[in-house]
């Protein structure tokens, strides 16, 4: 993809400075052979991504292609976005939770982690006002062996 925006700047650039430059000549004779070599170096932009293609079986091959991340690369980003997806479905579940029990004006941050080749909260904190033994109780059903829950209060 980069190449491609290389090649489109090349080309963007090469053609406005010939009309910058062709705009500054006088209307003479030698503006048909300015004309002439413009043409030239635009074709030459326009073809230059086909200078590293070295023979004619090459072509669809390495013009047509685009290179795919490896598998493991594709398998931490699936993963990423499970524990992103989790982190947001804990947190909307532990907020309606939370409003439900009389506390409209808490925030809550969750970080789930793999564990056990199983996604749990790892750290889940709730910023507002509410007692520690009532956030605690409330949240019971989200809280693993492997899970720290830090409070954060206004006091």
């Amino acid at each position: 993809m980069d190449t491609l925006r290389t090649w489109v700047l090349l080309l963007c650039g090469t053609a406005i400075a010939s009309a910058l430059l062709g705009a500054l000549l006088p209307e003479e004779e030698n503006k048909g052979a300015f004309r002439v070599l413009t043409a030239i170096v635009l074709l030459f932009a326009l073809v230059q991504p086909l200078q590293h293609i070295r023979n004619a079986d090459a072509w669809p091959g390495s013009a047509l292609t685009v290179s795919l991340p490896d598998e493991q690369a594709l398998a931490d980003k699936a993963a990423d976005a499970k524990l992103l997806a989790a982190n947001r479905t804990i947190e909307t579940a532990i907020t309606q939770v939370l409003r439900d029990a009389g506390y409209p004006d808490v925030s809550v941050r969750v970080d789930c982690a793999l564990i056990d080749d199983k996604i749990a909260p790892q750290r889940i904190t709730v910023r507002g006002t509410i007692q520690a033994d009532t956030l605690r109780a409330l949240l019971r059903p989200y809280l693993t062996a492997h899970t720290s829950l830090l409070l954060l209060t206004e006091d």
